[in-house]
């Protein structure tokens, strides 16, 4: 792809405030496409065709689908492209998402076990509900230990947010630096999401647990639930989501309790009736 339209597309991103990863996560489906065909004479039958080549999920064909339609919805309406290839190009519907919580076992002993920066992360991640892009982007001036909040910068939807500091949290953000990143390569530089990403999912995978960092969000966002008297709402809030949709997903429920729910349905014959 000539570097002169990805470079206005991705200013264009820019100006919009949309945040660092989803421009670099757009950058880097650009980059992919150019590899494979020139995307100013690319057809919907070679995008399909380079799509299937690649044995993609059904979320991650949609991924790839959203990005290169926002690339050439904005060239084509800017002028610089006379056709949109994306427009017929069948978006899979992605599978009904389910909230995968690590266990707690298994985050006791990978905590217990960690070296003190992973072990860090982790608790970040569970006890904070901080994503790798948070967690690699904060800083010992986000830590007020005194009012008892954590300030999360770029999140998944930019700006900025607060969370408030759960007990067990308090050892592990006393040892983290009072200024600067808090994490950092071995050669100095900040680290970057996929560091976060990549270090916990290899120290996890390593003692033998399946799950990834993110299910460790996803265990706060659960135990969240539970310690509100299940307030989806309040819920939202702890996990920064813009809808409580998002938030769904991150609340599992012990089907013991829908059982019980079900069982305590009237039968036929024993209902109030009914004023119409």
């Amino acid at each position: 792809m000539p570097g002169d339209l990805l470079g206005e597309h991705l200013r264009h991103l820019k100006r919009r405030n949309l945040r660092p990863s989803t421009i670099e996560q757009r950058r880097r489906a650009l980059r992919r496409l150019a590899r494979a065909m020139d995307p100013e004479t690319a057809t919907t039958e070679a995008i399909e065709d380079w799509l299937d080549a690649r044995d993609l999920t059904a979320g991650g064909r949609a991924t790839e689908i959203s990005h290169l339609r926002g690339f050439y919805r904005w060239a084509v309406a800017e002028g610089r492209l006379e056709h949109d290839p994306t427009i017929k190009l069948v978006r899979p519907k992605e599978p009904r998402r389910l909230p995968r919580p690590i266990p707690e076992g298994d985050l006791a002993m990978a905590v217990e076990l960690a070296p003190p920066a992973i072990r860090a992360m982790l608790m970040l991640a569970a006890f904070a509900g901080l994503r790798a892009i948070e967690i690699a982007g904060l800083c010992g001036e986000h830590v007020h230990l005194d009012r008892g909040v954590l300030l999360v910068g770029e999140g998944k939807g930019g700006g900025m947010s607060s969370v408030p500091i759960a007990p067990s949290l308090v050892p592990v953000l006393r040892d983290l630096p009072e200024s600067g990143p808090c994490f950092r390569l071995s050669d100095g530089r900040q680290m970057r999401p996929h560091n976060v990403s990549h270090l916990c999912n290899q120290y996890l995978h390593g003692l033998g647990i399946e799950h990834t960092l993110h299910s460790l969000r996803h265990r706060f966002g659960t135990q969240a639930y539970i310690a509100t008297d299940r307030d989806l709402r309040a819920t939202q809030e702890l996990l920064r989501h813009r809808t409580p949709v998002s938030t769904a997903i991150y609340t599992w429920v012990d089907p013991g309790r829908l059982g019980e729910a079900v069982k305590r349905l009237p039968v036929v014959g024993q209902q109030e009736r009914l004023p119409w």
